[in-house]
């Protein structure tokens, strides 16, 4: 995971390991096995975006919802063909002084 984000700023690199960690703690703890985790940049480039996928349906609550609220500039969740479920947050890949004082 380190070696995909090396490019990127480091504010953004550590954030999107924590999100990581977090979506798929949550998979790991609430969701239903298997549980997948996938990291892509989008096409663009303007951001990355961390998937978590399992089998149940339970999605980040309390203060995890409210974390995911402050540093993804988009998050969602949906069925995959295959009857999993995905959790997704994508972090702009450019972060100005407002967005990372928004995330402290």
């Amino acid at each position: 995971m380190r070696s995909f984000l090396s490019g990127l700023d480091e504010l953004v690199s550590g954030t999107a390991i924590l999100v990581a960690v977090m979506l798929a703690g949550d998979a790991f703890r609430y969701g239903t096995p298997p549980v997948s985790l996938r990291l892509r940049l989008v096409a663009d480039g303007c951001c990355l975006r961390v998937e978590v996928e399992d089998h149940g349906w339970a999605r980040p609550y309390g203060y995890r919802a409210g974390f995911l609220d402050r540093i993804a500039s988009r998050q969602g969740l949906a069925r995959t063909d295959d009857g999993m479920t995905m959790i997704w947050a994508e972090i702009p890949t450019q972060l100005n002084a407002n967005e990372s004082h928004r995330m402290a």
